[in-house]
C-alpha cells in the first residue's frame, strides 16, 4: 500500500572595467537577452543550403522549450508528489467467519454495538466484485445493544497517510454496502479523517441522507440522492467520494460530495462547492488517523478500500516552466 526556484539562465556578457581606460571609453554593459526571442528573420526556418540539424539546434523555440523542461524537472523534483494511501484491511487479521475488529490492526472501539461480536474482518464471502480480499462487515441483528459501531485507529507502522500543508486538494473515498433506509435505524457507512483523535471530516450517510460533517461534528449537511442513488432500503454497493478544495484563503474551504451506485450504475454529485469550515484543523499535515461508523441492522453492512489522496500545491518553478512553454508555442506560430 501505500526549490529552490530555478531561474532562467541569463546570457550576459559581464562588464570588464579597465582600471586605466580613458574616460571617453565606456565600460561594457551587460546584455540581457530574451531566452525565447522572436526573430523577425525567422531563424527557425533553415536558410538555403543550411544543414537542417543546425537550424533545429539553433532554434529559439527549441531553446525555450528545453529551458521550460529543465525548469519543470528541477522545480518538480523539489515539490511534494501527488500520492494516494489505501487501507484495504489486508494488514488486519481475518478469517472466513470473521475476526472481531476490536484490538485488530490498531482499531479501538469508541462506542455503540454492545459486545461488538458482529463487527469482524472477513476474507471470504465477499458480497460482490467490488470487495476483494479482506473487508469489514457489521451485523448487529440479535445484539443486546444494536447501534452504531464506531472504531478508530491512529497512523502507525501498519498503515498511515501523510498530507503536506500546501496540498491544493484532498480526497477521501471508500466503498460501502448497505440498505440505507432513511429512518432512525438506518444501515449506515461513514468514514472519518481525524487529528489527534478528533474528527476532521466525516463522509457517508445517516437518517437524513448522504452528507458530511465538519470538524468535531459541529455542523453538517445532508441530502438524499435521486433515482437509484436514493437511500430507499435497497441493498446496494456504493462508492462515496469527498474532495476538499484547499485553495481558498482562510480556514473555510469547499467540498464536493459524489456518490456512485456500483451495483446498478450511475453517479450523482450530492454537494458541489459546499462550504466546509476546518477551523483549528486547517493544516492537513496534522491529520493522523481514521475512524469508521458503520452498522448493519436489517442487512450486513460492509466497508472496504478507504483511500486518502492529495494533489500538491504547484511550485513556482513549475508555473514558470508552463509559462515559458506557452510563450514558445505562441511565438512559433507568429509570422
Amino acid at each position: 500500500m501505500e526549490g529552490t526556484l530555478a531561474t532562467a539562465a541569463i546570457d550576459a556578457t559581464p562588464a570588464r572595467i579597465l582600471p586605466f581606460a580613458p574616460a571617453s571609453t565606456p565600460a561594457a554593459v551587460p546584455v540581457l537577452r530574451d531566452p525565447c526571442p522572436r526573430n523577425p528573420d525567422r531563424p527557425d526556418v533553415p536558410s538555403p543550403g543550411a544543414a537542417p540539424w543546425r537550424a533545429i539546434v539553433q532554434s529559439p523555440t527549441l531553446r525555450c522549450l528545453l529551458l521550460a523542461a529543465g525548469l519543470a524537472a528541477f522545480g518538480g523534483g523539489s515539490a511534494a508528489s501527488a500520492a494516494s494511501f489505501v487501507y484495504d484491511w489486508s494488514t488486519a487479521s481475518a478469517s472466513g467467519p470473521g475476526i472481531v475488529v476490536e484490538g485488530n490492526d490498531g482499531w479501538t472501539k469508541l462506542g455503540g454495538c454492545g459486545n461488538c461480536a458482529g463487527d469482524t474482518v472477513r476474507n471470504t464471502g465477499q458480497p460482490d466484485g467490488f470487495f476483494t480480499g479482506s473487508y469489514y462487515e457489521s451485523v448487529l441483528t440479535g445484539e443486546s445493544f444494536p447501534g452504531d459501531s464506531i472504531y478508530t485507529r491512529p497512523n502507525d507502522g501498519s498503515f498511515s497517510y501523510s498530507i503536506p500543508s500546501g496540498a491544493s486538494s484532498i480526497t477521501l473515498t471508500f466503498v460501502t454496502r448497505h440498505s440505507g433506509d432513511i429512518e432512525p435505524t438506518t444501515d449506515i457507512g461513514n468514514v472519518f479523517l481525524t487529528s489527534s483523535g478528533s474528527s476532521v471530516i466525516r463522509l457517508g450517510n445517516g437518517s437524513a441522507g448522504w452528507g458530511f460533517r465538519n470538524p468535531g461534528d459541529t455542523s453538517s449537511q445532508a441530502a438524499n440522492g435521486s433515482g437509484n442513488l436514493e437511500l430507499d432500503g435497497t441493498l446496494r454497493t456504493w462508492r462515496v467520494t469527498g474532495t476538499l478544495d484547499m485553495t481558498p484563503a482562510g480556514t473555510e474551504k469547499t467540498l464536493d460530495l459524489r456518490v456512485e451506485n456500483l451495483s446498478e450504475g450511475g453517479s450523482q454529485l450530492i454537494f458541489d462547492d459546499a462550504p466546509f469550515e476546518l477551523g483549528a484543523f486547517a493544516d492537513p499535515s496534522t491529520w493522523d488517523g481514521l475512524r469508521i461508523r458503520v452498522n448493519g441492522i436489517d442487512n450486513p453492512a460492509n466497508l472496504d478500500s478507504i483511500q486518502v489522496s492529495f494533489v500538491p500545491e504547484p511550485t513556482t518553478a513549475l508555473l514558470l516552466a508552463a509559462a515559458l512553454a506557452t510563450l514558445a508555442i505562441r511565438r512559433r506560430r507568429l509570422p
